[in-house]
């Protein structure tokens, strides 16, 4: 109950809240069961410990995983000439890790933004789904073409495709890119301040009938191997996937 109600407010100290709820476990073994026997509370104290050190060298174990997957994208990055790299990684943790390690972070508007600020150059750095690496520079004109309601707009095989809902949002694959277009957010200096991502909230129609509504995304930019700029946008939960029929958001305020 420590943890539970403490880690909202300040998550990055989560670690003393687990402290508080191990010493107050423990206090509580030697007064509420100290008419026990000795050899039982014992017992008690070291399967307690024992799950404990358990549970962290699981944490520990899948927080070192992420460390490397992190240096493999880092390295990766510097070697490409857009600052973009086409890949898989971690987002799902597993349960059994109680959302301890930290993961995802290249669908995290912080970690994007600040790599990009402290970063500076012709790079923008993201890391986005490999099918997006097909991308050409003849499907980025057609899709600029397509959203500013040129007459040459018709769907093309193997191009990008348009949904409806508004948004001038295109599926490829089951993946959502849009053009690119200035993304902007509010600090708490009250400065408005051009960045590489965003948060937004979308409505999704996926082609199976399902719907997602009011869905917390991220829209990040890359780079396609040609050097041309899009957008790609991320669902934040694993339970949105396409294939999609419709698509529409709204900015979330930022500060």
């Amino acid at each position: 109950m420590i943890v539970f109600k403490s880690s909202p407010s300040n998550p990055r100290a989560l670690w003393i809240c687990n402290l508080f709820a191990s010493l107050t476990m423990f206090g509580l073994l030697r007064t509420v069961f100290v008419r026990w026997p000795a050899t039982v509370v014992k017992c008690l104290a070291g399967v307690a410990l024992l799950m404990i050190v358990v549970f962290y060298i699981n944490v520990i174990r899948t927080q070192k995983r992420l460390w490397d997957e992190e240096q493999e994208i880092e390295r990766q990055m510097a070697e490409s000439e857009t600052g973009t790299v086409y890949r898989d990684y971690t987002i799902a943790m597993s349960k059994l890790t109680l959302l301890h390690p930290v993961n995802a972070h290249w669908r995290t508007t912080l970690h994007i933004n600040s790599y990009n600020d402290f970063y500076p150059g012709d790079k923008v750095f993201a890391v986005v789904p490999p099918v997006l690496e097909s991308l050409t520079a003849e499907m980025v004109d057609w899709m600029e073409r397509s959203s500013n309601g040129d007459h040459d707009s018709h769907e093309r095989p193997g191009f990008p495709a348009k949904l409806s809902g508004g948004a001038d949002v295109f599926a490829y694959g089951d993946e959502l890119i849009m053009p690119d277009r200035r993304m902007t957010m509010t600090y708490w200096t009250g400065t408005e301040t051009e960045v590489a991502s965003r948060g937004i909230k979308c409505d999704y129609e996926c082609a199976d009938g399902r719907r997602f509504d009011s869905m917390e995304s991220v829209q990040i930019r890359f780079r396609t191997r040609d050097g041309r700029s899009l957008i790609y946008i991320a669902p934040c939960h694993v339970k949105v996937t396409g294939p999609y029929k419709s698509v529409s958001y709204v900015e979330t305020p930022s500060n």
